[in-house]
């Protein structure tokens, strides 16, 4: 009972000691001893950003300045030539960062043709006017002058239109026969006659342009021209004469105009690598030996019918003629047939066999 009594006597005293020891195992935390600390720190790093940020603007105000031009620079340059004008740009640089200020393109005007004394540029070699070692014969009654002969040494010959007042209108008689330079002849519109043997045997002439004024193509007026690949026959000229293309050995394409009627004796004989022709419907006759010992594959595209076929007078001894594959022109597809070949122009003015 005793016990009992002391126990309860001391109880509020008991649990004061007792909260006083739990209170002291507790940390204490004193915010007035932190808030120096604290202070500090929030300085720090007041001042850090700070100096962050006046470094950023500094960086910022490095990079603007008033550009300094420097001298002009030229570049992309293009020279001009003969033919055509060149170009360049002038470039002005900032010299501090090299930034562009400004770009002025420019054109170089073309240059002057030097002549080599027959009229052809020495740069280019482009005929610019009449060659100068032409000589010409003029009859005073039919007016006009035909070209007589040559004695240059260019590879391209321009022909004059005139000559002293007169039209030129003719290239006479072996003009330019033999011939071991020029490759290339300029033929005028106006010029009608090419008169026989006037570019015989001129060995390294390429693919003559002639002219639609053209009507009279001379016997042997192209023969033995070695370099002359493709011909086109404007149908203003009726009648291709006599050997006028004989032993041309490398030509190989031949495109006669509507128009053309006759081909005579030789006119492609020995035109061993002719592969194909185009024959106009015009056509009536073609004479003996006009197409012989030509030993390539040929083809034969024909502007007329079958039956327009029939009414050509082919003569004999026109091997390539008669061995060759004949096709037929139809402008639409045709319905087959097993023993005829027929062909059209496509939209791009191309030879097309129909299937």
């Amino acid at each position: 009972m005793d016990d009992f009594n002391s126990t309860q006597n001391n109880g509020p005293e008991e649990e004061t000691r007792i909260e006083e020891k739990k209170a002291a195992a507790k940390p204490s935390f004193n915010f007035k001893k932190l808030l120096p600390i604290i202070v500090i720190a929030a300085a720090i790093v007041i001042v850090v950003v700070t100096a962050i940020l006046i470094g950023t603007g500094n960086d910022d105000k490095s990079d603007e300045h008033v550009h300094e031009s420097g001298n002009p620079v030229i570049e992309n340059e293009v020279a001009a030539t003969c033919l055509s004008d060149g170009s360049y740009d002038e470039i002005i640089y900032c010299t501090l960062c090299n930034e562009t200020l400004s770009s002025v393109p420019n054109v170089i005007p073309k240059s002057e043709h030097t002549d080599n004394g027959e009229g052809v540029c020495t740069a280019c070699q482009t005929a610019f006017k009449p060659n100068s070692k032409l000589t010409y014969r003029i009859y005073e009654s039919e007016g006009y002058a035909e070209v007589k002969g040559y004695s240059g040494q260019s590879t391209v010959v321009l022909i004059a239109e005139t000559y002293e007042g007169y039209p030129v209108k003719a290239i006479g008689y072996r003009a330019f026969i033999d011939n071991k330079s020029i490759t290339k002849v300029i033929i005028p519109e106006g010029i009608t006659q090419i008169k026989d043997e006037a570019f015989g045997r001129c060995k390294k002439l390429e693919n003559p342009v002639l002219p639609k004024s053209l009507v009279t193509l001379g016997k042997g007026s192209f023969k033995e021209c070695d370099a002359i690949t493709s011909l086109r026959i404007s149908g203003n000229i009726k009648i291709i004469n006599d050997y006028a293309f004989y032993d041309c050995n490398n030509l190989k394409y031949v495109i006669l105009g509507e128009g053309v009627e006759t081909i005579n004796q030789s006119a492609f004989d020995s035109c061993g690598k002719l592969t194909y022709i185009v024959l106009p419907k015009s056509l009536q006759s073609i004479n003996a030996r006009a197409f012989l010992e030509c030993d390539n594959q040929k083809r034969i595209y024909y502007l007329g019918t079958p039956d327009d076929f029939y009414g050509i007078d082919i003569a004999f001894w026109n091997t390539c003629i008669n061995e060759s594959t004949w096709y037929y022109y139809s402008e639409s597809q045709p319905e087959y047939h097993e023993l005829l070949k027929y062909w059209h122009y496509n939209d791009e003015g191309k030879i097309a066999v129909w299937n």
